[in-house]
């Protein structure tokens, strides 16, 4: 039987595995935006900022792969 005890905490249902791809999505977008922001200059250029934005598209891109890939373990 498949056991879930990693990333959600030991509750895995397509709920929770839905959440982190819609997690992942908001956190590039994050890493997306805030680029964008900077180039058109609303937001001053920080180096906070951009290891913000940086950090959040990384961070983004491995939460999607987690969601995605337990969501087709859960498949099998």
């Amino acid at each position: 039987m498949y056991n879930c005890r990693g990333v959600c905490g030991g509750d895995c249902n397509i709920e929770n595995k839905f959440r982190l791809v819609i997690l992942a999505g908001v956190l590039m977008l994050i890493g997306v935006i805030l680029p964008v922001l900077m180039v058109i200059e609303v937001l001053e250029s920080t180096l906070f900022l951009n290891f913000v934005a940086a950090g959040s598209s990384s961070a983004g891109l491995m939460t999607g792969l987690v969601g995605i890939s337990q969501n087709m373990r859960g498949r099998r």
